[in-house]
């Protein structure tokens, strides 16, 4: 069977769906309903164009990953009707769980709506299909990436839509330290207001600008060097890493412009956010042409500074003051998975760096014994004599 990253990917869509379908996570009763009897209720009066295009539009991506995670081993149709129940499924699922939410409304139009979005979105990916761009993908793929490289694919298409919620410092994904302290403090029983413990140590080196821009740039060097590590010809490296860099400002820019304003949206490149930038690029440009395991040692070094560096840094009242747009406006229902995107995406690297350096991985997998790849691979002699002496025959990795 044929590895594709679309299956763990359609997995994390899912679950981000499942987490904003449930937001808040509180105040949780059994209201009295029975658990299906909105699906043939009458269709609600009163919508929003907002909320149409919200329900139909998020599900698109879900039906597009659904179809792709079949397509090799089962015909079209198959993985359009697959795309249609993994929709379905997901939306009744979601619809009947927030019939125990006061704030909630169960709606058979919001069932309708998203698994037309999947009907979509999986019809989209059969006609990407029949042209052949899911082909091109998958040759372009295997010309241009390295080994297994699955999980730094789905990082890398994750890393952008972390961007989008609002960080106190710009590329400052997975600043979580002074979060967790205030929560366990809170269901502690403790109510006070108390400053991170840390910062009471560290608070002039926090307010160091320069320690900002190093931050930062190591903040947007993440996803260059996750990319080197599985792209091995410099100009390949050159020009994701470009690819790379102004995804990363258009993704803040877009953040920033939600929150503040479209005339806001490049108020963020500041002198610090400027000579970070230039930072990103040196080091980028400096580790062009290491080896992939040179790239993992200095990949795992800077995201373990970055982590507690930036996790000593306090989160201001200003920043506080920011999210209100978020947290009470319409993006109220996407706050929070955006939000734990962001926290997690820095340590599910740093997991997946220490295990590209640490795991080792069988000569020949099972999964490649079953590929017309190996089956067609020339073989030495069944056996060979060197001084009397047998020669075991070994299949090196490819």
């Amino acid at each position: 069977m044929k590895k594709t990253a679309a299956l763990p990917l359609a997995f994390i869509y899912s679950l981000l769906i499942i987490y904003a379908s449930c937001y808040p996570f509180s105040i949780w009763r059994n209201q009295g309903l029975d658990f299906f009897d909105f699906l043939w209720a009458p269709m609600p009066k009163y919508w929003t164009v907002f909320d149409v295009v919200i329900n139909a539009v998020g599900y698109i991506p879900l039906g597009f990953l659904a179809f792709l995670t079949v397509r090799t081993q089962f015909s079209n149709i198959v993985g359009l009707v697959w795309g249609l129940i993994w929709a379905g499924l997901l939306s009744v699922g979601m619809e009947t769980i927030q019939g125990f939410m006061p704030l909630r409304v169960s709606s058979n139009l919001d069932v309708l709506l998203n698994v037309l979005g999947g009907f979509l979105g999986a019809l989209m990916a059969w006609f990407a299909s029949g042209l052949g761009l899911v082909k091109l993908w998958d040759e372009i793929k295997a010309h241009w990436f390295v080994g297994e490289s699955r999980g730094a694919v789905v990082l890398l298409a994750l890393w952008p839509i972390a961007l989008i919620f609002p960080t106190e410092i710009p590329f400052g994904l997975g600043q979580i330290a002074e979060k967790f302290y205030r929560f366990v403090l809170s269901h502690a029983g403790n109510q006070e207001v108390l400053v991170w413990p840390l910062t009471l140590q560290f608070e002039n080196l926090m307010s160091a600008s320069w320690l900002n821009s190093v931050l930062i740039g190591f903040g947007i060097t993440f996803p260059c060097l996750l990319y080197y590590s599985v792209v091995e010809i410099v100009w390949k490296r050159f020009f994701g890493m470009l690819f790379i860099m102004a995804t990363g400002v258009a993704m803040i820019s877009l953040s920033s412009g939600f929150t503040f304003g479209s005339e806001y949206t490049v108020e963020w490149l500041t002198q610090d956010v400027q000579i970070a930038l230039i930072l990103a690029i040196f080091i980028s440009l400096v580790l062009l042409a290491v080896p992939t395991k040179g790239v993992l040692i200095c990949l795992l070094m800077i995201v373990v500074f970055y982590l507690f560096s930036l996790n000593l840094i306090p989160l201001s009242t200003y920043f506080h003051q920011t999210l209100s747009s978020w947290e009470q406006g319409r993006f109220a229902r996407f706050n929070g998975l955006a939000q734990w995107l962001g926290w997690v995406w820095p340590f599910t690297l740093l997991g997946y760096v220490m295990l590209r350096l640490t795991g080792r991985k069988p000569s020949v997998t099972i999964d490649e014994l079953a590929t017309d790849d190996f089956l067609s691979m020339p073989r030495p002699p069944l056996t060979s004599f060197s001084n009397g002496q047998n020669e075991a025959n070994r299949i090196e990795p490819t």
